[in-house]
């Protein structure tokens, strides 16, 4: 911005430098240009405050994006719809939905004219809070006000009504587009699609997609996934085989997550023929296997006792680079406890945390759960602390699972100590826990400790069972 050739900038070129340097990440550079600007007596104009203010929220400096608002107004620049269009979408995206609507409320005060973009955008910040009727309050105000709502507009409400499970009132949107000439696109009709399968209303969505043609809107590969996903998921994966047939049929190429999705149904129904063929079609077209679609077969594998052929998967994955996930650990750690394969476990578990993969609650369940039915309590116990390091709370089954394993090898303090961890925890042990220490503190003739818990249970409100009563009256026998 030198003038020493003589050539004077003008606030016009000004403004084309700071709205370039903010397009291109370099807001810091278009504030510098700012400040020489001013320096140079070029008022800024509001086209290079709204290219500011957008950039710095862009990079998620929000403060100084709002400070540059109120700059902007300190001198004496006038902020226009664009300007409060900008702030509004950025407070609407961030969950500052109180100050996106007291800003709304501003532009009226200002009798700065709204436009359908300031409306769509307050809309969507109400819809993705889940304030339906705030957001459809605003629409009526909106129509009310000779602005004319677009596809964006009926979109947004349709998704927000979908996902609070009010299916009349988007059907009925998806009916009033209509009244304003507006035709639904085919984002409008995969949001239905989608609400209706996860609802479990197949028939309306099959239906649906029928009548896509008779409103002008073609399905397209979303559309296809979403039915073919939610087929299988109603385990109906014949129907799913025949709408992906239809699909390559009207010449759309089917994606990973088509083929992931039937991949899984039929993995699910054991059907591993059609998996093979599936997943070779699939390889065909160029498209690899992902985490999503491996996990899926791992899964059927491990479902229909078949086991190494799962272990050999994982074998694949981890030679094409295919990081496993904690999910595909947990079916695996699942299917070796139910096998006995305790040794394969700890290995495979060295292998996980050595991967980078953090276990999870699951994870150390299943492994303690199969360590316990295998009496290798030691182990068990030390994972126990290893959890405990990691500040993961047990499932009550585990915690149960565990105390019963105990008792049953013997090791009965660490059984007291482990209930006692429960009750610090904030589980309540069931009268199933009670049983099976009170039986053991029996079994080594401590009566009075015995009594001790069953008291305990007593005042805790639980209601003895007739198992607890023989295992205390044989208590009762036993000391004589």
């Amino acid at each position: 911005m030198t003038q020493t050739s003589g050539v004077h900038s003008d606030s016009h070129t000004y403004r084309i430098v700071i709205s370039s340097c903010c397009k291109v990440g370099r807001v810091n550079l278009g504030l510098g240009v700012l400040a020489l600007m001013v320096k140079r007596g070029q008022g800024p104009h509001v086209a290079a405050f709204n290219s500011l203010i957008q950039g710095l929220f862009l990079e998620k400096r929000c403060d100084e994006a709002l400070k540059m608002f109120d700059k902007m107004i300190h001198s004496g620049c006038k902020p226009n719809v664009y300007t409060y269009n900008i702030i509004i979408n950025a407070l609407c995206k961030e969950g500052s939905l109180e100050k996106a609507a007291a800003l709304f409320q501003e532009m009226k005060d200002y009798r700065i004219a709204l436009d359908r973009v300031s409306y769509n955008t307050l809309i969507d910040g109400y819809c993705r809070c889940g304030c339906k009727d705030k957001a459809f309050r605003l629409f009526q105000e909106m129509v009310k006000a000779g602005i004319v709502p677009n596809v964006v507009t009926f979109s947004t409400l349709i998704s927000c009504f979908c996902k609070e499970g009010s299916m009349d009132m988007a059907f009925k949107l998806l009916e009033e587009m209509t009244t304003y000439g507006i035709s639904p696109n085919v984002v409008t009709c995969n949001i239905i699609i989608d609400t209706l399968c996860k609802e479990g209303s197949m028939l309306k969505a099959v239906q649906f997609i029928l009548e896509m043609n008779t409103i002008g809107v073609t399905p397209d590969v979303v559309t296809y996934s979403i039915i073919i996903n939610g087929l299988c998921k109603n385990v109906d994966v014949d129907s799913a085989a025949e709408f992906l047939f239809q699909m390559k049929n009207a010449c759309i190429i089917p994606d990973i997550v088509t083929y992931s999705s039937i991949i899984d149904g039929f993995c699910k129904e054991g059907r591993l023929d059609k998996v093979d063929q599936y997943l070779r079609e699939m390889t065909a077209q160029g498209l690899h296997p992902d985490i999503v679609t491996y996990n899926s077969i791992i899964f059927g594998l491990c479902k229909h006792g078949l086991l190494d052929e799962a272990m050999t998967l994982r074998r694949e994955m981890i030679s094409s680079r295919c990081s496993l996930s904690t999910s595909t650990y947990n079916t695996l750690f699942d299917a070796l406890c139910k096998e006995g394969s305790m040794l394969e476990i700890i290995q495979i578990f060295q292998e996980m945390i050595t991967s980078g993969v953090t276990p999870n609650v699951v994870t150390y369940s299943t492994i303690i759960n199969g360590l316990s039915k295998r009496g290798s309590m030691d182990m068990a116990l030390k994972l126990l602390q290893d959890i405990t390091t990691c500040g993961i709370s047990l499932e009550v089954v585990t915690y149960k699972m565990i105390a019963d394993a105990l008792c049953k090898e013997g090791y009965m303090l660490e059984a007291i100590l482990l209930f006692q961890e429960m009750i610090t925890s904030g589980i309540t042990p069931d009268v199933v826990t009670y049983t099976s220490i009170i039986k053991s503190l029996c079994k080594n003739g401590d009566i009075d400790s015995a009594i001790k818990l069953f008291k305990l249970l007593i005042k805790r409100g639980l209601k003895p069972d007739i198992m607890l009563c023989n295992v205390l009256f044989k208590g009762f026998c036993l000391q004589g």
